[in-house]
């Protein structure tokens, strides 16, 4: 299994950390209860060792920016490239907007935010993406035309040229865009042939990276740290079990609702038993009260017209 990236372990811990807000927020409603304070338990404990892998994989990036940089490169306007942010020293998706006196400017094209007078240190060339990376219907980052910047997209079409339709899934906007404007995140997987069978067996089961398994050759403090993770992942995979049978749950009573609404007689008005009666003489309650009684025409004897037949002549 390949190494996460800074990118990827940022954007799984924004997710973790986005799951203890919701977790907080049942917890406002249902407090004391032990499987929400047990869940909130585990999901700091994934927190902080997300937190701990991506201090350490960002020091391995920028020792390898390092030995980047040790070779020439020659920036100028217009180039994408990766750029370490000052405020937190993480590496992201970048456009030079400026080059003066081997120093920097750049817009970040995640989020719109600039920084000036960067070192080349501060910058690297960044991944690209070739056309055999991506598939219809894989979730990317994509940059919208209109501003330059990236937004999460769909894949819906890639042509025989190359030109990439996607859906701007925050906007419901599709656009054509190329590869060389399309990057890759941690949803970006491609779907094997074996997802598809695999797909519901998933829903009930947490999947456990091969990097976690517990080998003979494992000391005993990387066994710890093994089952601590694993323990993390099967308590987010619970959380998500528990929001979706909440969202199951509302959708078959919506579905219910409708479908007793769509039995009533079109056309036809019920009325209450305890409307208000029609006279002042009604009583609530009592269904037809203030009414008169129904009028029946009288029935007589029934008459037959005896018909006159006349004589033989």
């Amino acid at each position: 299994m390949s190494q996460q990236s800074v990118e990827e372990l940022a954007a799984k811990l924004a997710e973790h950390r986005q799951s203890l807000v919701s977790v907080d927020s049942l917890l406002l409603t249902k407090s004391g209860d032990e499987t929400l304070l047990k869940l909130r338990e585990d999901l700091l404990t994934v927190i902080e060792m997300t937190k701990n892998l991506l201090a350490l994989r960002t020091k391995q990036e920028q020792a390898i920016s390092q030995a980047q940089n040790r070779t020439s490169y020659s920036w100028k306007i217009g180039d994408r490239c990766s750029a370490r942010w000052s405020q937190d020293q993480q590496w992201y998706s970048a456009r030079i907007t400026l080059s003066e006196n081997n120093k920097y400017d750049v817009i970040f094209l995640d989020y719109g935010n600039t920084e000036s007078g960067l070192s080349s240190k501060a910058l690297r060339p960044e991944k690209q993406v070739t056309i055999s990376d991506l598939e219809v219907e894989m979730k990317v980052r994509a940059i919208y035309e209109a501003d330059g910047l990236f937004y999460n997209a769909v894949i819906e079409s890639i042509d025989d040229t190359g030109l990439i339709t996607v859906m701007f899934t925050d906007y419901s906007h599709s656009g054509q865009v190329s590869v060389d404007n399309i990057k890759l995140t941690a949803a970006s997987k491609k779907r094997g042939a074996s997802d598809a069978a695999t797909s519901n067996e998933s829903l009930d089961k947490p999947l456990i990276p091969d990097a976690l398994k517990i080998l003979p050759s494992d000391t005993e403090a990387q066994k710890k740290a093994k089952r601590s993770r694993i323990k993390a992942i099967k308590s987010t995979h619970r959380f998500k079990k528990l929001e979706d049978e909440r969202v199951g749950k509302k959708s078959t009573w919506q579905t219910f609702h409708s479908a007793a609404i769509k039995k009533q007689k079109l056309g036809i008005k019920k009325e209450s038993m305890f409307r208000s009666p029609d006279t002042v003489d009604g009583r609530v309650g009592v269904v037809g009260s203030g009414q008169a009684m129904t009028e029946f025409s009288s029935i007589g004897k029934l008459q037959v017209a005896k018909k006159e037949v006349s004589p033989p002549t």
